[in-house]
């Protein structure tokens, strides 16, 4: 279809429209034109208005919300800052706290490499000129071991009067005062009868049970076995007979001439010590030396040998041999404790010099290893002026 064809088909269409007659006047017409006019006017000004009237709104919202905003950020911040605060306080007493924890470490690091430390020995080898051994013994913890002492003493006293002044000198051990079994004993002591004389004073008594009193007895014989005495006898003011508890009533104990015992090391509040382990008389020197390589249920009580070291044990007369048969370095501290607690168990059993080879190195302290050692003559020592 052309153009022309078009515009005739819409004529021919508006003919056929139905008529529409408007009885209004043009004045009429023009009145409602104008009205009509008016209100759109009115609606556009009012959507002008819209926005501004939603943003003054908007803006005293933000006015009466801010400030509140405002408060609760300063708060907030305060409070953060507060926090910060405290935790930088408390991160500077920790970091103070682990620089002290790392000065504490730090010197027991030293402590633990301390060459003074190093060659730190358990016994007494020779005594000073002019000079004599007091024995004594405290108890550990748990009453069960002795500890033995050797107090270093002029030899200008007689021997009874310096064991008058063992209380002042077992005073400087700084130890449980319940360890000692002998608080205001006195002794008089014939080295010739071979027997001592123990006044016990009024207050003594060994309680209950049988551990206290077996410690006792115990204690006595290593105070004295050493002089070769061989009787304790005990007074009590008049009394000839005492009461030492399990022991009985009794007027005198008498003492054994060898005692079997394993030396472990005791360690307890910084200081060291060889502590006895008891035998029996049946257990051998082998079982004896086989107890210094395990601990026990006492947490003080330590091994003297380590547990990866392997060994063999070899007797002769009064020499005793002991053999590495594997490869540990030991050092210098852990050697001596070794060779110390080793000889002193020897000792015990009445053997005079121990033999030590295959070690690593032929001196350990002052030990020349390339020789068989004397046994010490005393245990533990403490120098008295």
């Amino acid at each position: 279809m052309n153009k022309d064809e078009k515009k005739q088909n819409l004529k021919n269409r508006l003919k056929h429209l139905p008529e529409v007659t408007d009885h209004r006047s043009k004045k009429e017409v023009y009145q409602k034109f104008l009205l009509q006019m008016e209100k759109n006017e009115k609606n556009k000004r009012n959507k002008r208005l819209l926005p501004v009237t939603a943003l003054i709104t908007a803006a005293i919202i933000l006015i009466l919300i801010v400030p509140g905003l405002f408060n609760s950020f300063q708060t907030s911040e305060d409070n953060t800052s507060e926090w910060t605060a405290n935790q930088e306080d408390r991160s500077s007493v920790e970091t103070d706290a682990s620089r002290d924890v790392n000065r504490i470490e730090t010197k027991e690091e030293h402590m633990a490499v301390d060459p003074a430390k190093e060659n730190d020995s358990y016994v007494l080898h020779e005594l000073p000129s002019n000079h004599r051994v007091l024995y004594a013994s405290i108890a550990d913890e748990q009453i069960q071991h002795t500890i033995p002492f050797a107090f270093v003493v002029s030899a200008n006293r007689e021997l009874d009067t310096a064991y008058n002044h063992l209380d002042q000198y077992i005073d400087r051990l700084k130890i449980n005062q319940n360890q000692y079994l002998f608080h205001g004993i006195t002794y008089q002591i014939d080295e010739d009868a071979k027997r001592v004389t123990l006044q016990l004073p009024d207050h003594f008594a060994l309680g209950e049970g049988s551990a206290v009193p077996r410690m006792f007895e115990r204690m006595v014989g290593n105070m004295f076995r050493p002089y070769g005495i061989d009787m304790a006898y005990f007074s009590k003011g008049n009394k000839d007979q005492v009461d030492l508890g399990a022991l009985g009533n009794v007027n005198s104990l008498s003492i054994e001439d060898t005692v079997k015992y394993s030396y472990k090391l005791y360690e307890r509040n910084n200081q060291r010590h060889l502590i006895e382990i008891s035998n029996n008389e049946s257990e051998s020197i082998d079982a004896a030396i086989q107890k210094l390589q395990t601990r026990g249920k006492n947490k003080y009580i330590k091994q003297t040998i380590p547990k990866e070291l392997q060994y063999q044990v070899s007797t002769a007369n009064d020499l005793l041999q002991f053999t590495l048969t594997n490869n540990v370095e030991l050092t210098n501290r852990n050697g001596i404790l070794l060779i110390e607690s080793i000889l002193m168990t020897a000792k015990s059993y009445e053997y005079n010099r121990v033999k030590f080879n295959n070690f690593s190195s032929e001196q350990i302290g002052e030990y020349d290893l390339t020789k068989p050692v004397p046994v010490p003559k005393a245990v533990n020592p403490v120098e008295v002026n």
